[in-house]
């Protein structure tokens, strides 16, 4: 295993575990419904002991997903300077994961392409894989943002993204 590589595995053992997922979202203040609007430029999944996260943003030079960690969840400069909107934290767990028991990652799939490097913790997309079978799909090249999304996510990315390899990781 190669030493970035062997850095994936010790940071996603580090977040196996995971009962938060979390993005910024608005508040549209024109609209007198008050419509929240998920803003997914990043996505960052945690769990309720620990005060720090597991952030899957877009990075603005190549689109792909940049993998880090964070000790706080900071909202996008841009949400915080329009006067129109309030910007918020939106918790997606319940959409996502069980909320009545630890939801365990198996295992990561990071997608490649010619963008792409390990190095730096660039990907073209991610798909954790939870113990109970359900998958949670990253893809950054959506124009809204990051599309969260499922099996069919995966099954898409495979059949119509240019990939040029999958990096496989075992959590568990």
């Amino acid at each position: 295993m190669n030493s970035s590589n062997a850095k994936l595995v010790g940071l996603f053992r580090e977040f196996s575990i995971m009962d938060r997922l979390w993005v910024p979202a608005i508040v549209d203040l024109d609209d007198p419904a008050g419509e929240v609007r998920p803003y997914t430029r990043f996505v960052a999944i945690g769990t309720r002991s620990r005060s720090k996260y597991l952030v899957f943003h877009i990075d603005t030079e190549t689109g792909q997903l940049r993998l880090g960690e964070q000790q706080t969840l900071e909202l996008p400069t841009e949400l915080t300077a329009e006067p129109s909107v309030e910007p918020r934290l939106l918790n997606l767990t319940s959409v996502f994961l069980d909320t009545d028991r630890v939801n365990s990652v198996v295992e990561i799939s990071l997608y490649l392409d010619k963008d792409s490097d390990v190095e730096s913790c660039l990907f073209r997309a991610a798909v954790l894989s939870i113990d109970d079978g359900r998958m949670i799909v990253l893809d950054p090249f959506w124009t809204t943002g990051i599309r969260i999304g499922g099996a069919w996510d995966r099954e898409y990315i495979e059949q119509n993204s240019r990939t040029t390899g999958t990096l496989d990781i075992p959590v568990l």
